[in-house]
């Protein structure tokens, strides 16, 4: 989740619907899962409601909204990891663990569950932080690739000017009768007025 919200603010897509979702999800959430009455619940939905106004209106800091959630989100994802470097069978992992080999929690931990749950964490770990780095790197691989196709964009325009500055030879087969007809007016090929000097080696 922080990866995608980093994603979506540092690219300055899809701002609004985003934290529209996000707030709607957030809200969802929180009424599912907290207990009435109580702070979570309160914070959840003052959050919750506050996302989902800043999203119906477009506002500057909505990006840097998103990428302020979304930064928070992984750097708590981080955090979150250090569980696994302690007691590794309370956790996520460790419980998984200890389902996938059928151990009874009531009874000593057995290795295989410990080493079964480092792994999981392991993989979890490498899960998430591929996500986060993949989803922000895609950004600035985007800009890279803009900026290129703007300046040949540039280039071109400029090239296609210089070409429309050029002198443009006359159209069709010139033919001595009209090459003597522009000649005899004084004028070169393209309409304009013949040198003096090469008016003045014409008549001698």
């Amino acid at each position: 989740m922080g990866g995608f919200l980093l994603n979506r603010g540092f690219s300055g897509k899809m701002i609004r619907p985003t934290l529209i979702s996000f707030g709607t999800i957030l809200l969802l959430m929180t009424i599912s899962y907290s207990k009435p009455g109580n702070l979570a619940q309160y914070t959840g939905i003052f959050w919750g409601l506050g996302f989902v106004l800043l999203g119906l209106f477009n506002l500057r800091i909505n990006r840097f909204v998103l990428v302020f959630i979304g930064t928070s989100i992984s750097l708590y994802s981080l955090y979150d990891l250090l569980d696994f470097t302690g007691n590794i069978a309370y956790t996520d992992a460790g419980i998984m663990a200890a389902w996938i080999t059928g151990a009874n929690s009531s009874q000593v931990v057995p290795k295989s569950v410990i080493v079964l749950g480092y792994l999981i964490a392991l993989l979890w770990s490498f899960f998430s932080l591929s996500i986060i780095f993949v989803s922000v790197k895609k950004v600035f691989q985007s800009e890279e690739i803009v900026v290129p196709e703007q300046e040949f964009q540039q280039n071109d325009f400029f090239q296609s000017s210089e070409n429309e500055n050029k002198e443009t030879p006359f159209p069709g087969e010139v033919t001595p009768e009209v090459m003597e007809w522009f000649f005899s007016k004084g004028l070169d090929l393209n309409g304009k007025p013949l040198p003096a000097e090469f008016l003045e080696k014409e008549e001698l």
